[in-house]
């Protein structure tokens, strides 16, 4: 256990142990309320012509994916509660013996306490997404970026009373090559008619010079109308970072006129707006972001300026449902790329529980002002859901234009008895090294805790909610299939 994690077992237990004489006073239950989880998760898999046996089973590999994991609640709403999760990962190379270790991966302590007609909330975590912050504009910090550290340790602290509010978060981000603390304040007024927020975020690596970004935002609602404007800095911190930058009319466009080192997001939308049986919804958006602009917690991206807008129908009478999406990027920096695309797509749900799709688009991209390709892309499928089986077939064209790629699947899904099953599908390319891929999985639950696979193919490829929108590719010709056995029992 490192230290991160023995400081949030130390810190929440011990005020667990505070608050439990003063719960334990008022009644005759546990001093503190605990509950306990585990899993095991087996999986055993068989690749095909591995050595030095055909089929040999792979252990300790990246492809055992074997795991047990335990869990801990402890506490209740007047003393806080304590959330710890430790597993045990079999495609980890903890030591030449082959012994896997168990560790925690995972944990937080979260308390609460009325405040003077508000709320106070403290929140201390490790390794868990904590890191939504609930922009209306422009993101300062997104959580799966965030996430994408070997480690994070940090506490949180929340404010509310009537429409006004404030939050505090201090982290530690450790990359696996260094360290960096990651410091966030907000402060934000909502209401019915209105939210205004400001922010400030500060990022201090071990090398390099500290990072800053503030950003100030504004929401207006108006009946079926909502407006938002945001607007953001960064810059160098040396502690704190003032905003900087001046306007600039020379130029064409905002972007031009902007300072360098700024984001800038605009949007408006119009929700349920009916013409006859027909119900519309629209969003236009647009964002500029300068060349200098910094901020590696984001994926705004940096010299670039989009505009794009959506409509969304669904009607009244019948199960049918449109979508229309148009976007226009420029990026102005390295690339020196215009890209433009239109999508349409309309899903129709009819009385036999069944269900069409089309989808069509297309693309355009320039370079440094000349054309570079233009493709289209067409879909259809069909599908039908019962009570016992579920049926299913899509194609698509993609590359319409350039170098078309057809491609086509079935699925289906054969529910034999409530507690068996057989799901299958088949996915075709026109792929020169492999133009085909099939997965089968039989599935049964002999008991409601307990669920056992047993499946040929490669289940990464076609797993989308429409599987041919899936970007995993089809192996290459010289990859073997895989037999994978699982066993899954909570306890």
């Amino acid at each position: 256990m490192s230290r991160r994690d023995a400081a949030l077992v130390v810190v929440a237990l011990a005020v667990l142990a505070a608050a439990s004489p003063v719960a334990a006073a008022g009644g005759d239950g546990p001093l503190v309320p605990v509950a306990a989880r585990a899993r095991l998760d087996l999986n055993l898999v068989a690749a095909e012509g591995t050595a030095p046996w055909s089929w040999d089973a792979q252990s300790r590999s990246p492809l055992d994916m074997s795991r047990f994991m335990a869990d801990l609640t402890a506490g209740d709403g007047g003393m806080g509660v304590l959330y710890l999760k430790g597993a045990a990962n079999w495609d980890d190379a903890d030591d030449a013996q082959g012994r896997v270790a168990f560790t925690l991966e995972q944990g937080d302590y979260l308390y609460r306490h009325a405040l003077g007609g508000g709320v106070l909330s403290a929140r201390l975590f490790d390794d868990e997404r904590r890191y939504f912050t609930g922009e209306l504009g422009t993101v300062l910090m997104q959580d799966d970026v965030v996430q994408a550290f070997e480690h994070r340790f940090g506490i949180r602290v929340n404010a509310t009373r009537g429409s006004l509010g404030a939050d505090y978060l201090a982290s530690s981000l450790d990359s696996g090559l260094e360290t960096q603390v990651l410091q966030r304040g907000a402060l934000r007024m909502s209401s019915t008619f209105a939210h205004v927020g400001v922010a400030y975020q500060h990022t201090n690596p071990e090398q390099g010079e500290d990072r800053a970004v503030v950003q100030a935002e504004a929401a207006a609602y108006y009946r079926r109308l909502t407006g938002i404007v945001s607007f953001a800095q960064s810059g160098p911190g040396s502690g704190f970072f003032y905003p900087s930058g001046s306007f600039d009319a020379d130029g064409n466009g905002y972007v031009a006129a902007a300072p360098e080192n700024s984001a800038t997001s605009l949007e408006a939308r119009v929700r349920r707006l009916a013409i006859d049986d027909i119900r519309l919804d629209a969003i236009y958006q647009y964002q500029a972001t300068g060349v200098a602009y910094v901020n590696e917690l984001s994926t705004t991206r940096p010299g670039s300026e989009s505009n794009s807008a959506g409509l969304y129908a669904t009607h009244r009478l019948y199960a049918v449902e449109g979508r229309l999406f148009w976007k226009d990027e420029t990026r102005f920096e390295i690339e020196e790329a215009r890209v433009r695309s239109l999508e349409a797509s309309a899903r129709a749900f009819l009385r036999d529980n069944s269900q069409l799709l089309l989808r069509a688009g297309v693309q355009r991209r320039e370079f440094q002002g000349r054309e570079e390709s233009n493709a289209g892309l067409v879909q259809g499928g069909y599908r039908r859901e019962l009570q016992r089986f579920m049926g299913g077939v899509q194609a698509m064209l993609a590359g319409i234009g350039e170098d078309i790629a057809p491609r086509a699947g079935v699925e289906a899904r054969l529910n034999w008895s409530a507690t068996s099953a057989l799901y299958a599908r088949w996915i075709v390319a026109d792929e020169s090294e492999r133009a085909s891929a099939i997965y089968a999985r039989l599935e049964f639950r002999p008991t409601g805790r307990t669920w056992v696979t047993v499946a040929y193919g490669w289940g990464s490829v076609g797993d989308a909610p429409d599987m041919l929108d899936d970007r995993d590719a089809i192996p290459a010709a010289d990859t073997r299939d895989v037999v994978t056995v699982t066993v899954r029992g909570d306890f």
